[in-house]
C-alpha cells in the first residue's frame, strides 16, 4: 500500500477488526495510532500489535474529542 513511515489512525482500534488492521499496517510498515474511547484496551491491544504503535483516546462522537486527538498525532 506504499505506507512505510506514514503515519495511520486507526480509530475503533481496541475492536478486534481494529485490531487486525493495525498489524496489517504495522507490517506495510507504517507507523499505527490506535484511537478508541478505553484507554486500558487499547493499551492492551497495541502491546500486541507491535512496538511502532502509540495510542490516543478519542470518541468519535465528539467532534471536539477527535480534533484534539488528531492534534496531538500531529504534534508528535
Amino acid at each position: 500500500l506504499g505506507l512505510r513511515d506514514r503515519v495511520v489512525l486507526v480509530v475503533g482500534g481496541s475492536g478486534y477488526l481494529g485490531r487486525e488492521i493495525a498489524r496489517q499496517f504495522a507490517a506495510e510498515g507504517a507507523h499505527v495510532a490506535l484511537g478508541g474511547r478505553d484507554r486500558d484496551r487499547l493499551t492492551e491491544t497495541a502491546a500486541a500489535v507491535g512496538s511502532d504503535v502509540e495510542t490516543v483516546v478519542l470518541d468519535t462522537r465528539d467532534d471536539h474529542s477527535v480534533r484534539s486527538a488528531v492534534d496531538a498525532l500531529v504534534a508528535r
